[in-house]
């Protein structure tokens, strides 16, 4: 009988390549072929969840293993995957790319498992390679220029994963068996350092951190909105910041300048993603620039060092998958009814959407950190990590703290923008809101679960998120503090049942008549539309937001645009070094020899 871990990679990438050959007058049969086995690997995957095997060897050699940190991630890709694929049967139905989509999904979801369960790094960085196929087919099939989008990701995906075949080969030199296991390599030279950085990136890349974030939100722009909610919000994320557990327990023993290193950049990407998030007039941008910046979050837990710093790292990207995945859908929704992402032309959809609008309501307080949701409950433990390092001395953790809380404060901002704009503020004029309606079951169930899971997380954070998830991937974790969310919840339920009954009180009188509020704008009517989209426009002014929201409209930030124009440098003196004389040549061949000869110390072989 096959092993249950090696069925979880090869089941998922039969059926993925199955999907492939449905032709498109059998597109709705593909669909409901997909929902069936994603649901049949989200069953099997609960089922390891629960009962993890020992894992898959030959021999001495260990090919696969479920521990404690990979059945995180492996129970929840199937969860996506299932809701994703459920979703996509209304959200994508007039699309004749459908078979495609759910052949993507579907081989994503395999090649997530091999990363995870894979314990010989080769073997993991296969997988990981693998993965970038279903990538490039996912922005492909969508609307507008995906082929500039997607070669942007294919570019700079593939080319950190070239830099991590770089950092296995400087590891092999001091730990030749390249087993996950058995390695923990100390930062002590610069052959170490160099493979640690090329992981990095490559962690970085996948996970859309500064400074390889940019085809987020090209591939956000483009691609179909269950395409998004999918990878870069959540399945990227999960194997992503999986990897840089992986490097932070079991590859590295980190110093104190590598620990400085992730969070600089966790810290630069939780401020620049969530700035840029701020000004945009498109919502699957505002979303894109989100899912970067909380990818900062995450590499900051892990910079702490501290063991409550990397739980709450690892419980914020199983998080921000959730409500990520939840604000990507709900908006969505929004947007198959209207047919337009650009905010200026949405808006007052909220009587006519309540579950959406709901579910948008928990998953946008939940990832800007209001209790007591889970995205509370993660952010709290990263402060607390910084607030470690600040009992080893110095001040450089202040930096961070500031950096982390001004974040959370930035992204309510952004949202409240977010909301007023899609649902609470007056409709656009476009918008017929009398004939709007919710986008249907298969579209609101997954949001509704999604959201439910981030109330739920929230809430039964010690005994359910900690007990059973977090606390068994994080050794020696110890949790301190006086939060209680259970006691905090009720209390909070209560506040907003009183606030109803006040509010239902003040109703029974006669209403007061007053001119509306336009925050002392001046030349408007009072029946005129305020959009949303405009609410913090006057920050452009403010240093330095102003400063960072033109480096990024500049690609001054972006990495593949650099590399472009370096590479266009490059190959332009290549082209004046081929002149077309032979002996030219020769001499350029007979200079390589020597430069080499003198490298090898004197020796051609």
């Amino acid at each position: 009988m096959m092993n249950p871990l090696l069925m979880t990679i090869l089941f998922p990438l039969a059926a993925g390549l199955l999907c492939f050959l449905f032709p498109e007058r059998l597109k709705r049969i593909s669909g409901l072929f997909a929902v069936l086995c994603t649901t049949a690997l989200l069953v099997f995957s609960i089922r390891l969840f629960l009962n993890a095997p020992s894992g898959w060897s030959e021999g001495s050699f260990l090919y696969l293993k479920l521990d404690a940190l990979s059945r995180i991630g492996l129970v929840f890709a199937a969860l996506f995957g299932f809701l994703i694929s459920l979703y996509a049967l209304t959200g994508m139905s007039g699309e004749s790319s459908l078979p495609t989509f759910y052949g993507s999904l579907l081989l994503s979801l395999g090649g997530s498992a091999g990363v995870l369960l894979s314990q010989h790094l080769l073997t993991l960085l296969v997988f990981w390679g693998f993965l970038g196929l279903p990538l490039y087919l996912f922005i492909h099939m969508g609307k507008g220029d995906t082929g500039q989008a997607a070669t942007e990701a294919l570019i700079l995906i593939g080319g950190t994963d070239a830099l991590m075949l770089l950092g296995i080969a400087l590891l092999s030199l001091s730990s030749p068996a390249l087993m996950l296991g058995n390695m923990r390599i100390p930062l002590s030279d610069w052959t170490t350092w160099v493979a640690f950085l090329c992981l990095c990136l490559a962690v970085f890349a996948k996970a859309g951190a500064i400074p390889v974030h940019t085809w987020i939100p090209s591939m956000a722009r483009t691609a179909h909105v269950p395409a998004t909610a999918f990878m870069p919000a959540a399945l990227d994320k999960l194997v992503g910041i999986y990897l840089l557990a992986r490097i932070c327990f079991s590859l590295f023993e980190l110093s104190g300048a590598s620990r400085f290193f992730l969070c600089l950049v966790g810290s630069l990407t939780i401020l620049i993603g969530v700035i840029m998030a701020l000004f945009q007039h498109d919502y699957r941008r505002l979303l894109a620039f989100h899912a970067i910046s909380q990818v900062g979050y995450m590499i900051l837990g892990f910079g702490t060092g501290s063991a409550v710093g990397m739980a709450g790292a690892l419980f914020h990207m199983l998080n921000n998958a959730l409500y990520k995945s939840a604000l990507f859908l709900s908006c969505g929704s929004v947007e198959y009814r209207l047919g337009t992402s650009d905010l200026d032309r949405m808006g007052g959809v909220g009587r006519s959407m309540p579950l959406t609008l709901g579910a948008f309501l928990v998953s946008a307080a939940a990832i800007s950190g209001i209790p007591p949701l889970n995205g509370f409950a993660s952010k709290w433990m990263i402060y607390q990590g910084v607030l470690d390092m600040g009992k080893q001395g110095g001040f450089v953790w202040i930096i961070w703290l500031v950096a982390a809380l001004f974040g959370s404060g930035l992204t309510l901002a952004s949202f409240m923008k977010l909301a007023h704009t899609l649902f609470l503020g007056a409709p656009s004029r476009s918008v017929e809101t009398g004939r709007i309606r919710e986008a249907g079951p298969a579209m609101t169930f997954p949001v509704l679960v999604l959201a439910v899971f981030c109330l739920a997380l929230g809430i039964l954070f010690y005994p359910v998120a900690l007990r059973i998830f977090i606390g068994p991937a994080v050794p020696g974790l110890k949790i301190s503090g006086l939060w209680q969310p259970v006691q905090a919840s009720w209390l909070l339920f209560a506040g907003i049942i009183l606030g109803a009954v006040l509010y239902l009180l003040g109703r029974v009188g006669r209403a007061r008549e007053a001119e509306p509020f336009i925050g002392g704008e001046e030349g408007l009517d009072a029946d005129e539309r305020v959009t949303g989209t405009e609410f913090y426009n006057t920050i452009r002014d403010i240093q330095p937001f102003g400063f960072i929201f033109r480096m990024g409209e500049t690609r001054l930030m972006d990495l593949y645009h650099f590399g472009g124009k370096l590479s266009f440098a490059f190959a332009s003196l290549l082209q004046r070094v081929h002149h077309g004389v032979l002996t030219g040549y020769v001499a350029w061949l007979l200079a390589g020899l020597i430069l080499l000869y003198i490298l090898l110390g004197g020796r051609l072989l």
